[in-house]
């Protein structure tokens, strides 16, 4: 009864009882009244349940179809509230226009402010847009580097930092021969960790 009244007044129950809601309707899970609470809870600036409510919305569950907009619309909320799981899967979904109008700016900005805060997956495709979409070899390559010097058998980032250093190097005349003596070390060490691409280079 308790949970009934909460749901039709709006209130907002204690915290824990909010993010295990799900679990607490019989046996079987009712996600579509677990969803409403997480909602009630995200709205009032709980950013947990702003997660979990994306989560929900991202994925699907019984009773709770897939719904990319309002997933977007979570993660947007949770994002602005420094969310950094938040702020990755906001900034994926408007790279690719995915629940939301397609940003690559927008994304941009957000996956460089993680990747300067050292997430390894921020600074991969903050690099990507810099190479594909902006055409600076310069700041790709700085972020390939990067993420090749944290990552554990990154073997993209290996890869990519050799495609930047053949590129810079193929810009100049003659060729630059120490940044194709730096290529060649990035491929060998993407090869060695199976990278396909880069053993054919």
């Amino acid at each position: 009864k308790r949970y009934a009244q909460i749901l039709e007044l709006g209130n907002i129950i204690d915290k824990n009882e909010i993010r295990s809601v799900n679990n607490l309707f019989g046996v079987q899970q009712n996600f579509k009244k677990a969803i409403r609470f997480y909602e009630i809870a995200a709205d009032s600036g709980d950013v947990d349940c702003m997660v979990k409510t994306a989560q929900f919305y991202e994925e699907g569950r019984p009773n709770v179809d897939q719904n990319m907009e309002k997933a977007a619309h979570f993660y947007r909320k949770a994002s602005e509230h420094q969310s950094e799981q938040s702020m990755f899967k906001y900034a994926v979904m408007l790279n690719n226009g995915i629940g939301v109008h397609k940003d690559v700016n927008e994304a941009k900005l957000l996956f460089k402010k993680l990747a300067d805060k050292g997430d390894e997956k921020s600074m991969m495709e903050y690099a990507m847009i810099a190479e594909k979409n902006d055409n600076n070899i310069q700041e790709a390559l700085f972020y390939y580097i990067k993420a090749a010097s944290i990552g554990q058998n990154n073997s993209s980032a290996y890869y990519n930092s050799g495609r930047m250093l053949e590129l810079l190097s193929n810009k100049e005349n003659p060729p630059n021969e120490e940044e194709m003596k730096n290529a060649a070390v990035n491929y060998k060490t993407a090869a060695d960790m199976g990278d396909n691409n880069a053993m054919f280079r």
